[in-house]
């Protein structure tokens, strides 16, 4: 059939001659290869029948069969990059040995999901770590290389911002941290990780490793997530915890809000006249937390929370300052605000990147006002 193909025939003569002349070519790493290679590609690159691309893998595949191993590494890499090459010839590139599989494992388009899946069951753990960093996988594909509880698998996955982990991915590749606490700073990288996952990990990693999470993202991430979740009701009196901001605060807040009054100025003038309930719903209704949660966060002596919230939100630091201060003398803690706390405010303030700040506060913000 291939040899009636007026498409096709000239082409495979070219592939014969071609063959012949990289067989007996001393430098394998001549012209020969070159027109071999430009060859195959051409065979590929025609518009011919199912039936007779059938056929072409075939006579492919049986060249490959033959082909020494620096032929098959410069086939498998031009075929990755190629459209509508017969799964048939992938699918044999993919389980050769990993120097040559890897392009096509990696980058190859035409591997489907159920291609993929066959060939991490077939395979062993060299294979899904070229698998796992892929641009295009689905979510059996993520989840199958998960499950394998490859520490390299793992990280490639990590490391992969083409895809979107999901939760269960998430939950294994965190259980790895204790085989392997570099697991831990691939995860932290990842926007979809949840924050309780994050601050779990870093509670659980080496001092070693955390010096190097506050320096990538800053040291508050985890420390001030953990807060705002946390009461520290050992910090304030029970008077304080048993008050909150009644109703006719929240709307009167909200007025502001809406009429676009509501500014840190306003909230600073707020804390000037002692009024710290009314302040405390200005600042959830600027911020969008609960006045539990803003509460809770102003517990903290070193204003972790009220920084990592004031530099999400593009207040400034000198107005962060004057409300830390501020804040501090309202509540009337036992102990005075000590330079210490104010430096440690600062160094909070300036060490926090402002999106990771800005996703950490996503993750305290409610849908009420």
């Amino acid at each position: 059939m291939l040899e009636k193909s007026e498409t096709v025939a000239p082409l495979l003569v070219k592939l014969y001659e071609s063959q012949k002349l990289y067989s007996l070519a001393k430098d394998k790493r001549s012209g020969s290869r070159m027109e071999l290679t430009g060859a195959i590609t051409d065979l590929l690159s025609v518009d011919i029948s199912n039936k007779e691309r059938d056929l072409v893998a075939e006579v492919l595949i049986s060249l490959m069969k033959q082909a020494e191993l620096d032929l098959r590494q410069t086939l498998s890499e031009k075929l990755a990059m190629m459209d509508d090459v017969p799964v048939r010839l992938l699918l044999h590139i993919a389980h050769d040995e990993i120097s040559v599989a890897a392009p096509v494992l990696k980058k190859s388009l035409d591997l489907g999901d159920f291609d993929l899946l066959y060939i991490i069951k077939s395979q062993s753990a060299e294979y899904w770590r070229e698998i796992a960093q892929r641009q295009d996988m689905g979510d059996s594909v993520i989840d199958a290389l998960a499950d394998s509880k490859d520490i390299t698998t793992a990280i490639n996955l990590a490391d992969n911002n083409d895809i979107v982990l999901t939760k269960n991915a998430i939950n294994n590749i965190s259980s790895m941290v204790r085989d392997d606490e570099n697991v831990a700073l691939a995860l932290f990288r990842r926007d979809e990780v949840p924050e309780t996952v994050r601050a779990a990990l870093y509670r659980y990693v080496s001092n070693e490793l955390k010096v190097v999470i506050e320096q990538e993202y800053g040291s508050l991430a985890p420390k001030i997530n953990s807060g705002l979740r946390d009461a520290m009701v050992d910090l304030v009196g029970n008077e304080f915890r048993s008050e909150a901001p009644n109703v006719a605060m929240v709307h009167a807040a909200q007025r502001f809000m809406k009429a676009g009054k509501l500014t840190s100025k306003m909230m600073i003038k707020t804390l000037k006249h002692g009024q710290l309930l009314p302040f405390i719903a200005q600042f959830a209704v600027f911020s969008k937390m609960s006045t539990q949660k803003v509460q809770e966060m102003l517990m903290q002596p070193c204003g972790q929370g009220l920084a990592l919230s004031c530099k999400a939100m593009g207040i400034g630091k000198n107005e962060f300052i004057s409300l830390f201060l501020l804040v501090q003398k309202n509540m009337n803690l036992e102990k005075s605000t000590s330079h210490n706390d104010v430096n440690e405010a600062m160094m909070y303030y300036d060490r926090v990147k402002e999106k990771v700040a800005q996703r950490i506060l996503r993750g305290s913000q409610v849908d009420i006002y």
